[in-house]
């Protein structure tokens, strides 16, 4: 009936199925609440099912104000961690459509202040961490009883962003090391700093600086010195001038699509390429039939003067089997 879980789950449904029959293609989310109806949705309507669409207000009952925030390790992401429960190895994303600092108890007053800013930022952080939550790729690199980090990787561009929440009222010096990017040989060069400060947790007018340079590099380990109750934001661009002899195959994955393929083929090689890289297509007995260079990580390659077949692609020391279809 209407207004009950099994209602929605019904009504989901129906909408499900009419808005993928006009495309197939379009993702249909379930606007839902934690325990009974998320549990009935993923009970009668998870084939129907894309996402499920939360919010999370996870502030709550913070007596002491930014002192609870500051002394703790409150979790943002309890609520979320249960929907996940319910939807449990499914392949279904949790979309969370709002969220904030807000203390709904009113113990901590709300206002526009940095105080609010670090928890809105955190809160953020922890969320887009768990993979299932659709988004960005983003993962914890360390933390401290009042530091919190984390970063963000663009495959495309090569760059690194790493964020670091200073929770204290007093200055911290932290080290920290980037790992488990692309390949262990794989170096980073700092580009720009930017931090967010003021003069308190309860500053309303914080200030951004743009020439922040606090951190100093060796390698892949940074020293930085962090403001009390403070945002920091270090960029990162792959260094290709650190003599690294590392092949394509240490960085990701070739991939070719689509496969079969007719009048055209995207190539990824994985990366960035420093210099141009040779393209080859071969018969089966290793012929080489055509052979290009290019400095670009997507490559689109023209197929229509091949005849149908099968067909080997060879990319510095990777190869993949393509198959031409007949138009």
């Amino acid at each position: 009936s209407p207004g009950t879980p099994a209602g929605y789950a019904s009504d989901f449904i129906r909408f499900s199925k009419a808005m993928k029959a006009v495309d197939s293609t379009i993702w249909v989310v379930g606007n839902t609440k934690k325990g009974t109806w998320v549990d009935t949705l993923m009970k009668h309507a998870d084939e129907h099912l894309d996402a499920v669409a939360i919010s999370n207000y996870s502030v709550f009952e913070f007596q002491n104000g930014y002192e609870t925030y500051r002394e703790s390790d409150h979790s943002f992401v309890k609520n979320l961690n249960k929907t996940l429960n319910s939807i449990g190895n499914r392949d279904i994303k949790l979309i969370v459509t709002e969220y904030g600092a807000i203390d709904w108890s009113k113990l901590w007053p709300h206002n526009n202040d940095l105080g609010h800013a670090l928890v809105s930022f955190q809160m953020f952080g922890d969320m887009i961490k768990l993979n299932q939550v659709e988004g960005a790729f983003l993962w914890n690199s360390g933390n401290s009883k009042y530091v919190r980090t984390f970063a963000t990787m663009d495959d495309e561009e090569e760059r690194l962003n790493v964020f670091l929440i200073n929770k204290d009222l007093s200055p911290a010096n932290i080290e920290l090391q980037i790992s488990n990017t692309f390949s262990p040989e794989s170096r980073w060069k700092k580009i720009l700093e930017i931090q967010l400060t003021g003069e308190s947790n309860a500053d309303k007018f914080p200030e951004i600086s743009m020439s922040a340079s606090s951190a100093t590099q060796s390698g892949n380990t940074i020293q930085v010195s962090l403001e009390p109750v403070s945002i920091h934001v270090i960029e990162f661009e792959r260094d290709h001038t650190s003599g690294s002899s590392a092949s394509i195959s240490d960085f990701r994955p070739m991939k070719v699509w689509p496969n079969p393929a007719r009048d055209f083929v995207h190539i990824d090689i994985g990366f960035l390429p420093p210099a141009p890289v040779v393209i080859n297509l071969m018969d089966l007995t290793g012929r080489q039939l055509f052979s290009t260079s290019s400095n670009s990580r997507h490559i689109v390659l023209d197929l229509t003067i091949f005849s149908p077949g099968i067909y080997i692609l060879s990319v510095i020391d990777q190869q993949q089997i393509v198959i031409i279809e007949d138009n």
